[in-house]
């Protein structure tokens, strides 16, 4: 059997495919530049990660059970900044199916051969909703992301998202109004100190 078309369980989902997609569009889009010093100036790249959260003792097992037989630190040493997303919505745009039974072309092997087929598709236009956090290590940082994807992601993004049979056009866009939610934990100690 031939390495080439070789199917797992996860090969079937389009939907994976589209999220997979997004992720590496973002993690390409959004960046900053600290000043590290007088001539050093170094590009902070933000990457996103999709939401693996279940119940409790699924986490258990995956982090910390997994991290001990290979050695690893038991904690949370996640990378500063980071985005995460989760899938919320999705809907089905009859409105916007103009021309049914399009023509497309796949690459299969077919009896040991690489061979293309063409057939008539009926594309189905969807969008898909996320919700995305950054998550950040201080006030300024903050403001530094949000610059970022609003100058690089503001008023949509195409891009392409290989289906494993053929590609599809995708874009994204942020919304016109989003929060910033600012978590800051502070005190005073017996010497009066915060």
């Amino acid at each position: 059997m031939s390495a080439y078309n070789q199917e797992f369980n996860k090969d079937n989902t389009i939907l994976r495919y589209l999220v997979v997609g997004l992720l590496a569009e973002l993690s390409k889009k959004v960046y900053f530049y600290n000043q590290v010093d007088e001539d050093t100036v170094k590009k902070i790249e933000v990457p996103f990660f999709y939401s693996i959260s279940g119940n409790e003792r699924f986490l258990l097992d995956n982090f910390m059970f997994d991290a001990e037989k290979e050695g690893k630190a038991i904690g949370d040493y996640e990378v500063v900044p980071r985005g995460i997303i989760q899938m919320n919505s999705m809907s089905i745009n009859a409105d916007e199916q103009t021309n049914k039974f399009t023509r497309a072309e796949f690459v299969r092997e077919w009896e040991g051969m690489l061979k293309t087929f063409s057939l008539m598709t009926n594309f189905l236009p969807i969008t898909i909703g996320f919700s995305v956090t950054v998550i950040c290590s201080n006030n300024l940082e903050m403001l530094k992301v949000t610059e970022a994807i609003m100058s690089k992601l503001y008023k949509g993004t195409l891009f392409n998202v290989d289906l494993g049979m053929f590609r599809v056009n995708a874009a994204m866009s942020v919304p016109e109004d989003f929060s910033q939610e600012r978590l800051f934990e502070w005190g005073l100690n017996d010497k009066k100190e915060f």
